[in-house]
């Protein structure tokens, strides 16, 4: 498959991302650009440079982009307190409106649009008009079921919230000196912290081994595999005591943020319940829309039959079987056996 290369600021990372990969990085931007602003590398989570990204763009997606950027430029000098910036789904228009729970619709604007939507599933809602023939009373039924649906929508807008967070928030790590997320490097591009990519802690917090030379983070890697309170410094490592980590660098890498996802979900079932989980998996698709979810397979008699393709997904995040990945927070411990972590 043919590939373009982004360039990133920090100049230390030039991944080669697919046509297809290209394409979803700017659909995932332009749909929600107030939590993906600034674009970033689907690989470390880098900011992608500006002139790359815009060089992915349709003319149609470029109108659209050129506004998103001018429209939260300036909303950061005039938006007072009070206030915040919703945008269409499916065009370039942007409002300032005043912040509101029960603000739920944008109804575009746009001349080429006028699509109204929903600020919460992103998804179009159907419009009504006065009067309506008894042979359209079809039509109209499925619209009133399709607007009932994105009233479901608010009551669950909290905890699509703390979903989102945690799937996002699965796939980084948070430098513990400046907060800059992303993906594993040698040290922090912003600070240069040096700290531990497996627990979270800076190398000041992080236990270490005793060897009467001056200390340095690779000593927090002495013994990992049998004190909790030590972590790999190479994540290859682990697959010399538990198969089912991969030999491959980049692969561990994904497995590791794999596991953490998943334990993160596993933290939002718990406090949510799981009824409240699988009514936000039934109205918005987030777990199900996961590819290659399932970790663990065991058997549950509280499942249901007819909706086993996704309790068989719940599954894989409810279980704390052979699994206890880190959730980066470096309170619990990492690995009480050679396949936990």
């Amino acid at each position: 498959m043919w590939t373009t290369q982004l360039s990133f600021r920090t100049g230390a990372q030039g991944h080669h991302i697919c046509v297809d990969c290209s394409s979803n990085v700017v659909q995932l931007f332009l749909s929600e650009p107030k939590i993906n602003l600034p674009p970033k590398c689907m690989i470390c989570k880098v900011d992608i440079n500006e002139s790359i990204f815009e060089r992915q763009l349709t003319s149609a997606q470029l109108e659209i982009y050129r506004t998103i950027m001018l429209s939260l430029f300036w909303s950061k000098e005039c938006l007072q307190e009070n206030e915040e910036l919703v945008h269409c789904s499916f065009c370039s228009y942007v409002e300032i409106r005043e912040k509101s729970e029960g603000a739920q619709f944008i109804f575009c604007k746009h001349k080429d649009c006028g699509k109204t939507s929903c600020l919460i599933c992103l998804r179009d809602c159907p419009t009504f008009e006065q009067g309506y023939e008894v042979s359209d009373y079809d039509s109209y039924s499925d619209d009133i079921e399709e607007m009932e649906r994105h009233f479901i929508c608010a009551t669950l807008k909290a905890e699509k919230k703390m979903l989102d967070t945690s799937i996002e928030n699965g796939q980084k790590m948070s430098c513990p000196g400046c907060g800059l997320s992303g993906m594993k490097d040698d040290a922090c591009p912003s600070c240069q912290t040096s700290w531990c990519y497996f627990c979270g802690l800076k190398e000041v917090d992080c236990d270490k081994a005793q060897t009467g030379k001056e200390s340095s983070i690779y000593d927090h890697n002495v013994d990992w595999d049998s004190n909790p309170e030590r972590c790999p410094m190479y994540l290859t490592a682990i697959q010399d005591i538990d198969p089912s980590w991969p030999e491959d660098e980049d692969q561990c890498l994904e497995h590791f943020h794999r596991l953490r996802s998943l334990r993160l979900l596993r933290d939002a079932y718990e406090t949510l319940g799981d009824a409240k989980f699988r009514k936000l998996n039934k109205q918005f698709g987030i777990i199900e829309n996961c590819v290659n979810l399932t970790l663990i397979n065991y058997d549950d008699d509280d499942m249901n039959a007819d909706d086993s393709s996704n309790d068989e997904e719940i599954a894989s995040i409810v279980s704390d079987d052979n699994m206890n990945p880190d959730d980066g927070s470096g309170d619990e411990e990492k690995h009480e056996s050679p396949n936990v972590i």
